[in-house]
């Protein structure tokens, strides 16, 4: 679990130690070597699934077009990711992100923004989300200045009501990965392989301290840089943003004996959707946020939180 203090005073310590675990060799049979960022990875017939709207997901012949994008309530903008089969996990970021395993996505839109604040405020006049707790200085509520940034201090109920609110629901964990991996590729973050800086996303730059020297959240798509294939802004840093899933210590608890929070029967679904079973104490939230390092900022870096904790560093991201 991440605590506010943890996070504030170790930012760049939040690397998690390796358990001994039974692991498949690497790079794994189904990943193609030329799995790039060149690779049509979109574009393959698992991209027509049609969970997006007609008029923007898919093109005249019905083949999902990939970052094809639609306006939403609240002024949202929902950007399509055509499905595929992608490997998912990370052995470079601890346990909890192996084993590496193939995950078949159907096509889904998510949002190109973490929710700002004048977007959750208009849920909140609604009646149908609660007002964010502010309990530290670096929560963005009703700050003025602040509606552009992410809304923070959120717990997962919360960010849960705002997705159901805005006509959509919370990534599964295997969603989410898949849209910071620029649709499935074989990338350390969005934009590549490049070791995250202040260049391309709002972190803890090791000179810069916090939030690239503000100590706080930046604007939303303040880091172009940073942007997906698909152009979505901000997967990595600024704020984590809750999933759906409940936590479980790795991908697969019979592999990964001794892990923590490891008492699943099954492996992680392959299928993209959320894993759930069996219940949890905590939930995933993924991304990194303003105030921890580059290592934190990677794809397939995981990370728990119990989900009535709304953290400063913590904000919200919808698919549908």
């Amino acid at each position: 679990m991440i605590t506010p203090g943890m996070i504030r005073i170790y930012p760049l310590a939040l690397c998690l130690c390796l358990t001994a675990c039974v692991l498949p060799s690497w790079p794994p049979p189904w990943v193609d070597d030329d799995d790039t960022r060149d690779d049509d990875t979109g574009d393959d017939d698992t991209g027509d699934d049609d969970t997006g709207d007609d008029d923007t997901g898919d093109d005249d012949t019905g083949a999902c077009v990939d970052g094809a994008t639609a306006t939403g309530a609240a002024d949202t903008t929902w950007v399509t990711i055509c499905g595929s089969t992608y490997s998912m996990g990370d052995p470079e970021t601890g346990s909890e992100a192996e084993p590496v395993h193939p995950v078949t996505m159907s096509t889904f839109e998510m949002l190109r923004t973490e929710v700002t604040g004048i977007q959750y405020q208009q849920c909140r006049a609604s009646g149908d989300c609660t007002e964010p707790v502010v309990y530290d200085p670096s929560c963005n509520w009703n700050e003025s200045g602040y509606e552009g940034h992410p809304v923070n201090c959120v717990s997962w109920q919360q960010a849960a009501d705002f997705c159901t609110w805005v006509g959509g629901r919370l990534p599964s964990e295997s969603e989410w990965e898949y849209a910071a991996r620029s649709g499935g590729l074989s990338i350390t973050y969005p934009w590549g392989d490049a070791q995250a800086s202040c260049d391309q996303a709002v972190m803890y730059g090791d000179e810069l301290a916090e939030g690239c020297g503000t100590g706080r959240t930046w604007e939303v798509c303040s880091k172009p840089a940073g942007d997906s294939d698909q152009g979505l802004c901000d997967l990595s840093g600024n704020v984590f943003e809750w999933v759906q899933d409940v936590y479980h210590g790795c991908y697969d608890c019979a592999l990964c004996p001794g892990v923590d929070d490891c008492d699943s029967s099954t492996p992680a679904p392959g299928d993209g959707s959320a894993w759930e079973v069996p219940a949890g104490s905590e939930r995933v939230m993924r991304g990194g946020s303003f105030n921890v390092g580059w290592d934190v900022l990677r794809a397939g870096h995981r990370y728990s939180n119990p989900p009535e904790d709304g953290g400063f560093y913590v904000g919200i991201r919808c698919v549908r």
